[in-house]
């Protein structure tokens, strides 16, 4: 592990403005390099993952390596994520060029979340984009839209079912819970 802290010039025992980076290397799990920044009430979290081995993280065999750039960015009251997946190993098919995107809103005890998949694999193109509010740890609504443009099912080890056939589809749900 190897980090490097350099602080602004906050007053004394405050600092108001800083950045960091370290990086984390492991011999059997990857590598993380991490970078950011704290000013104006905000933090920034950009991270790269290379050749991380997922599964030795979560101890789950059907993930394998992830190779991906984040940004994370918060006021402690808003979140963006914005992900770029270069490749992940699911099942033993490598899949490539996925985006995860998003925003995750604090209002109370509430949470206002808006999150995108858009994937352009060769074997899966589409897009996913969910709306969620929680309230009180519960799921109250959640919207789905999903429009798939291509999915090739067996190619991606998911099932044999269909043989190597193509689909396309869309799909919208709308779920609200209670507790």
């Amino acid at each position: 592990l190897a980090a490097d802290l350099a602080l602004g010039d906050g007053q004394k025992g405050v600092r108001d403005d800083f950045n960091y980076a370290f990086d984390v290397t492991t011999s059997n799990t990857g590598d993380i390099d991490c970078n950011g920044r704290y000013a104006n009430n905000t933090l920034e979290l950009n991270a790269k993952a290379k050749q991380l081995s997922v599964n030795k993280l979560i101890d789950y065999d059907e993930i394998g390596t992830l190779n991906a750039e984040a940004t994370v960015k918060t006021d402690f009251t808003t979140t963006d994520l914005d992900c770029n997946i270069t490749d992940l190993v699911f099942k033993g098919y490598k899949y490539s060029s996925l985006n995860l995107s998003g925003t995750v809103a604090k209002k109370g005890n509430n949470l206002d979340g808006d999150l995108c998949v858009v994937a352009n694999d060769a074997n899966l193109k589409g897009t996913i984009n969910n709306n969620i509010h929680i309230s009180n740890s519960c799921i109250d609504d959640m919207k789905v839209n999903a429009s798939i443009e291509h999915i090739v099912p067996q190619r991606l080890s998911l099932t044999d079912a269909w043989g190597n056939a193509s689909f396309a589809f869309n799909a919208d749900a709308d779920i609200k819970g209670q507790s």
